[in-house]
Order: structure tokens, then sequence, then C-alpha cells
């Protein structure tokens, strides 16, 4: 392997001339000097990686928002069972029905409210892979 005086980006033997900028290869550092200095970037990024992309300090707003529509969804549910059980109590002819009709609608909010929860993770995990993706391009 050689690294690009240009750009410091490793690429194999095989290649003549740097992928990223076309710089042409020159013939000063060994393979082994490059390998060594690889691991030892390595060894920097992992730490840097961890340091940077603390997954809990990073959007802490939709994080919040987040955690409100999981709290408000369990909410809904807990009151989709009370108002059921209450009409269902009230009405002797279709308290059954009732019952399952207010369940249905509970249970169609609570899964969109958990659903709104996760896509915002979902949205942040995807910024984080994607920022992470970028920086290990660019070094």
């Amino acid at each position: 392997m050689w690294s690009c005086p240009n750009c410091k980006i490793l690429i194999e033997d095989n290649f003549n001339n740097c992928w990223k900028c076309s710089m042409p290869r020159e013939e000063e550092s060994t393979s082994e000097e490059i390998r060594k200095q690889y691991e030892e970037t390595k060894k920097i990024d992992l730490g840097y990686y961890q340091q940077q992309y603390t997954v809990e300090t990073k959007y802490p707003a939709l994080r919040t928002i987040s955690g409100v529509y999981n709290v408000f969804s369990w909410l809904v549910g807990i009151a989709t069972i009370i108002v059921g059980f209450t009409f269902a109590n009230r009405s002797q002819e279709n308290g059954l029905l009732i019952f399952l009709a207010v369940a249905l609608i509970g249970i169609i909010f609570v899964i969109s409210l958990r659903a709104v929860a996760e896509v915002i993770h979902v949205f942040i995990d995807i910024e984080e892979n994607t920022r992470k993706a970028a920086d290990r391009n660019n070094r």
C-alpha cells in the first residue's frame, strides 16, 4: 500500500495514481511504513468517533420530542382502556361493541404515536451514520 502525498489516502500497490485526486505515485515510502501509519491512524480514528459521535448528546430537542410522543402514546393507551370500560359499563345493550370500537381507535392512535417517535429516532440514526461515512471518506 502507498499513501497519496496530496490527500494522504491509502491506495493499493497495483495503482499508480490516487483515485481521489489523481496525483501520481511517489516511490519514497515503503509499503510497511504505510501499513504502520495506517494502523496508528486507525487507532486514533476509533477514539475520535467514540468521543464525537455519542448518541445521547446530539439533537436533544428531537430526542425530547420523541420521548414526549412515547409518553403520550402510553397515556392514550391507558385512557383508551379506561374510556372503553366506562362506556361498556354504561351501555347494557351495546357495551361490547362500544368497547371494541374505542379499543380499535385507541390502538390506531397508540401505534401512530409510537411510529412518529420511532421515525424521529430513525432520522437521527440516518444523520449520524451519514456523518460517520462522510468523515471516513474524507480521511
